[in-house]
């Protein structure tokens, strides 16, 4: 499972995780604080942001030739760009620091971070051992030309299928990086599946906004929205060559993010 679906809204399992192994480290301050009446709530927020800037500067120096191109793009942490190794290895820095500085506090401090970090392992490993990996599904969808585009007969080659609105404002922002990606990477195949519209709408729309794209698709009942399960606009699926899939992306990424996953994609050396 990639995405939690609530109602309308999809989270990434990347940051329910996250969010539940905050929530056990708070919760093991509250019972410190009970118990003990040793506040050390503060010290966990500390840890906690500090984890979080120090994976997203990584993550940024890992792809800075992406944010150069765009500097206000490095404060839109809705991209999902963090690297979790820098983050996790700031969490236990920081934390034996101020262990080592707050004597009184060291024992629960210690407990209450390493609750949410072996939750935060735990959960991911869960995640990815019970995540399937579904094959590009069996569709056929019309092509702004009218031809018909079998959807599985695209495999051979990595293949990024973006789910996408006309009157979707993050679809909107999200297209100038998928387009610039789809000319650079010649090696993987960009679909662009527009859900729930006419052609004549999403060719009025490319017009309007001057986008040039290859491989747009008309989903007028929503079918790959159905049989993938995506109920957030723009959600973006990676297959790999085989046709497996191997990330979903539930929200706008940006040219960092996208690189990352498109990396993911292509046969390791």
């Amino acid at each position: 499972m990639h995405t939690v679906n609530l109602g309308p809204m999809a989270l990434p399992m990347a940051l329910v995780i996250l969010l539940a192994a905050i929530f056990a480290s708070l919760a093991v301050a509250h019972w410190a604080a009970r118990t003990n009446k040793i506040n050390i709530e503060s010290q966990l927020w500390i840890v906690l942001l500090l984890g979080l800037v120090a994976a997203r500067l990584a993550f940024v120096a890992m792809y800075f030739a992406q944010y150069q191109a765009a500097p206000l793009s490095i404060i839109n942490i809705r991209d999902g760009g963090f690297s979790a190794a820098a983050g996790i290895a700031t969490v236990l820095l920081v934390t034996a620091w101020l262990a080592w500085r707050h004597a009184n506090q060291r024992k629960p401090l210690i407990l209450a971070v390493l609750s949410g970090v072996l939750l935060w392992f735990g959960g991911s490993f869960l995640a990815k051992q019970f995540t399937s990996e579904p094959p590009i599904p069996n569709l056929s969808l019309v092509a702004l030309d009218g031809t018909s585009v079998s959807l599985p007969t695209l495999k051979g080659k990595p293949v990024v299928i973006n789910l996408w609105a006309s009157w979707c404002p993050p679809c909107h922002r999200e297209m100038p990086v998928l387009r610039d990606a789809q000319i650079n990477n010649q090696d993987v195949m960009f679909v662009f599946a527009n859900q729930g519209e006419s052609a004549e709408l999403i060719k009025r729309y490319l017009s309007t906004n001057q986008l040039k794209l290859n491989n747009v698709l008309v989903d007028p009942e929503m079918q790959l929205s159905k049989s993938t399960s995506s109920v957030a606009y723009p959600t973006t699926l990676f297959f790999n060559a085989q046709g497996q899939l191997i990330e979903r992306r539930a929200g706008e990424v940006s040219s960092a993010t996208l690189a990352r996953s498109i990396e993911a994609l292509r046969p390791k050396p």
